[in-house]
């Protein structure tokens, strides 16, 4: 496997139910490796 720079994701989720204290909805991300195997971390995410 080489080595270097690799793809990543970011996903973003917004939770317009949970406001913060400025009043703006909260919002959280993750990021994520460019992968859908099932060893990678995304997958499980994808199929929820």
């Amino acid at each position: 496997m080489p080595f270097g720079v690799k793809q990543k994701i970011l996903m973003g989720w917004e939770l317009p139910n949970c406001s913060m204290d400025d009043g703006y909805p909260f919002v959280m991300s993750r990021q994520f490796g460019a992968t859908l195997s099932k060893q990678g971390i995304l997958m499980p995410i994808i199929d929820a």
